[in-house]
């Protein structure tokens, strides 16, 4: 959940607000591209993301312009500037597993948003391209999901114990030794507290990674998944 400042919270009360989006992607030189400003142009039509308690993780719906002028997002496409890295080969912008985040903006309806006002909402990558556009040929969809979605894809390929054998491990400390064994990169768990679930000696088995935290976490009535944290703003 995002903090707001008092400026943001009297916007809201007052319903004198208007929101701005950004979407940031990655490109074929894993540099962020601004869709809202790339190649001189606005590409984002219109964006949704949210969660929900019954889906471990985060999901986002972005609409973006097909094309403008001689510039082309389709990946077939391969002569149009944006589907080429800064050596000049071919590297289309738009493409699954691209990470991907998105921001917004809260201001004064007659105010545009500056620098500073830009707060991230959103952070994951693409999980799939829809570049028919249905009824509307000129759209391209994005559908995405939250960093949780690469703890959803990754399997615990091997059966290994955890929990302690001699007594019992914090539900949590077994959490980050999953992590800490099976995850792509360094990921911390937080957790607001200690658990005080202590978990003996088990083998877990080779099951989807995010499947086997949340398994552990609801013993505890908790849930895991990635929460943003408006301290550090990450």
């Amino acid at each position: 959940m995002r903090t707001l400042d008092s400026d943001q919270t009297w916007l809201i009360l007052w319903a004198n607000f208007g929101i701005s989006y950004r979407v940031f992607v990655k490109d074929g030189d894993d540099v962020f591209q601004d869709l809202t400003s790339q190649a001189g142009y606005n590409w984002l039509h219109s964006v949704e993301y949210g969660e929900s308690i019954d889906v471990p993780v985060a999901e986002a719906t972005i609409h973006l312009h097909r094309a403008v002028y001689d510039l082309n997002l389709a990946p077939l496409d391969e002569d149009s500037l944006l589907n080429q890295d800064s050596g000049g080969s071919y590297a289309p912008l738009i493409d699954v597993g691209r990470e991907l985040y998105i921001e917004v903006a809260l201001k004064h309806l007659d105010a545009a948003p500056e620098s500073g006002d830009w707060e991230e909402v959103f952070r994951g990558d693409v999980d799939e391209v829809d570049w028919s556009g249905g009824s509307e040929a000129e759209f391209v969809t994005i559908w995405a999901r939250d960093l949780g979605g690469r703890l959803q894809d990754d399997w615990i390929e091997a059966e290994q114990d955890y929990g302690d054998d001699g007594g019992a491990d914090d539900s949590e400390d077994v959490i980050q030794d999953i992590l800490d064994d099976h995850a792509e990169a360094s990921t911390t768990l937080y957790t607001p507290t200690a658990s005080s679930y202590a978990i003996k000696k088990y083998n877990q088995r080779k099951e989807p990674i995010l499947t086997a935290l949340q398994n552990i976490a609801v013993l505890n009535g908790w849930v895991c998944r990635y929460k943003w944290d408006s301290v550090t703003t990450a």
